[in-house]
């Protein structure tokens, strides 16, 4: 047995060693991940969606799904760079479960748990190591650009969004006839809250917050007035969109960033003896948290006057002005539900077991096996067309979503490489007085994403712009934050 774990190890290293470089591969691998984000930023949008579906072009996402898988085996037998995440074999270990818990609920079909597993396998091989595959000034030159093109789709999108706030446009239409729940989509201003023209409200506004992040890092960055200028007016469009849309998890994550992004600029600023460096660091921070909070008060407050003004000043019909607009009605309290689907599905952790019932068969498992449940009974008497579909209630948490798909044993998964990245962060962090703008250009998207996922989908399991958005950045990141051999070696 003794023998053994050295034969092990040798064959792993073997495995995983890289061979040489393949620069064409890499450039390909590139701008399929620009492919991929780009369409899922359309698909965020409901025309975009609307259209794609009416001439076929809906299943893009399968095609790609493919293309991706095929991507992965190529680099398997080449560069092997999908080895080269750090603590990646933590998330090969999360994708082999959900794996096992696939054929383990294979009664409850087949076609979901594939696409699930296929799309998690490109996030955690090709999108996280995408950092490896160009030189690092390449890479920012591709941020950059990718950055641009997305931040344009996205504030044609917001605008409108924001017109049909400012006239209370609002309505619903089926927007995807051939997803799995086909019921109407809200759109525009419907429910105190704006919808606008985009598929998923929350998800909306995490595109806006990651935008919105990123947009402060460049004026941060950038010497050019033109530049600062226009991620001023590009930045203030989307704290809007975010404010309307009333997503707490993005204002939460919104909150969240900012304190941290001015803990670590002010720490890294101050070279005062320790005992006032961290106090004056948590003061400021604590201090941008009110100011921020503040402002996000006064501005949906100066939204609820946007309606009457517009129709004034338009000439158009009168609008009285109303002091609730955006006062939701919560049946669920404070959490708006959440706590009765956590508790729910919570419940079930014996069922679960070590290694869950996969991320693609959990709703027709639980609709079967437990129709009693809050997640299954609230979907049926509120929206019963979705019930009849198959939709309960998901489980609002990205966290969660890889205990109820992999069991404990994922869960411990996710644990350990949590613990390993921020161990991470937190000695790149520790070593040196400076963050630097790389490093908190990066943090911040992943900050925001990770904060969000605690309320939200997200980050596991999932085939949308902010899951893409963090593995890209936090593979950059733990690069960023590895020890340096000079570091290694001091002893």
């Amino acid at each position: 047995m003794k023998h053994s774990i050295p034969h092990l190890s040798r064959l792993i290293a073997r495995i995983t060693a890289p061979r040489r470089s393949y620069p064409l591969f890499d450039a390909a691998v590139l701008a399929y991940v620009s492919v991929v984000l780009l369409v899922q930023v359309l698909l965020q949008i409901s025309p975009a969606v609307t259209f794609m579906a009416s001439v076929g072009l809906i299943d893009i996402q399968t095609w790609l799904g493919l293309l991706g898988a095929a991507l992965i085996v190529v680099d398997l037998f080449t560069t092997k760079r999908i080895w080269q995440g750090p603590y990646c074999l933590l998330l090969y270990g999360i994708l082999l479960l959900a794996a096992i818990a696939s054929v383990r609920t294979v009664d409850y079909g087949v076609k979901h748990n594939l696409f699930k597993l296929c799309w998690a396998a490109i996030q955690f091989a090709l999108v996280y190591s995408c950092v490896y595959r160009a030189e690092p000034d390449k890479l920012k030159k591709y941020g950059s650009i990718l950055y641009g093109v997305l931040l344009v789709i996205w504030l044609i999108a917001c605008c409108v969004s924001l017109y049909q706030f400012a006239r209370l446009i609002g309505y619903d239409y089926v927007v995807n006839p051939m997803a799995q729940d086909a019921s109407a989509n809200r759109q525009g201003f419907y429910d105190n809250r704006l919808f606008g023209i985009f598929y998923t409200l929350n998800h909306a506004a995490y595109g806006s917050l990651l935008l919105f992040l990123l947009g402060i890092m460049l004026a941060k960055s950038s010497k050019r007035l033109f530049v600062k200028a226009g991620v001023a007016v590009s930045n203030f469009i989307l704290l809007l969109h975010i404010v309307a849309s009333q997503s707490r998890s993005a204002m939460v994550a919104l909150c969240f960033c900012l304190f941290s992004a001015v803990f670590l600029a002010v720490r890294s600023k101050l070279y005062l003896r320790s005992s006032l460096r961290l106090p004056l660091s948590a003061l400021s921070a604590v201090t941008t948290l009110v100011a921020t909070v503040l402002l996000l008060t006064v501005i949906e407050y100066g939204l609820t006057y946007v309606p009457t003004l517009t129709a004034d000043l338009f000439g158009l019909p009168e609008v009285a002005y109303d002091a609730d607009l955006f006062n939701r009605q919560m049946d669920g309290g404070v959490s708006n539900g959440r706590l009765f689907i956590w508790a729910d599905y919570i419940s079930l952790i014996d069922e679960f077991g070590p290694v869950g019932i996969s991320p693609g068969n959990y709703m027709p498992y639980i609709l079967e096996n437990h129709p009693e449940l809050y997640i299954v009974d609230f979907i049926r008497q509120t929206w019963p067309e979705r019930h009849a579909s198959g939709i309960i209630y998901h489980m609002h948490s990205g966290y969660l979503m890889v205990l109820v798909s992999t069991g404990w044993l994922g869960a411990s998964l996710l644990l350990m490489f949590a613990l390993l990245c921020v161990s991470r962060l937190f000695g790149k962090l520790k070593d040196g007085h400076k963050t630097s703008l790389e490093l908190m250009t990066l943090f911040l998207p992943v900050a925001a994403v990770a904060v969000s996922a605690v309320f939200d989908e997200g980050i596991f399991f999932q085939n949308n712009p902010q899951t893409t958005v963090f593995w890209l950045a936090l593979g950059a990141l733990m690069t960023v934050c590895a020890p340096q051999p000079s570091e290694s070696s001091q002893g």
